[in-house]
C-alpha cells in the first residue's frame, strides 16, 4: 500500500492530518503533494488553515475528511 493510499484510508476513517502528523505517522515530508495526488484521483479533499489556539495547537494546513450528504468531505 502506498503512502497516499494509507493517508486516504486514515482520512476516510475520520482522521485529520497536519504536515507534522503526516511526517510522524506516515514518514511523509510532502503532505500537500500527497493531497494533490488524491485530488487528481478524484477524491474531494479540502484544506483549512489552523491558527494556534485551536484544538490541534498547530499552525498551518489541516486536512480532514468525513463523508457529507453529497459524498463530499467537509472540515
Amino acid at each position: 500500500m502506498s503512502t497516499t493510499d494509507a493517508m486516504l484510508l486514515y482520512l476516510e476513517s475520520g482522521g485529520a492530518l497536519t504536515p507534522l502528523k503526516a511526517l510522524e505517522q506516515f514518514q511523509c515530508m510532502s503532505l500537500s503533494q500527497r493531497m494533490g495526488d488524491l485530488k487528481r484521483r478524484g477524491h474531494p479533499v479540502e484544506a483549512h488553515i489552523v491558527q494556534a489556539g485551536n484544538p490541534t495547537q498547530l499552525d498551518g494546513p489541516l486536512y480532514r475528511a468525513c463523508h457529507g450528504a453529497r459524498g463530499l468531505w467537509h472540515v
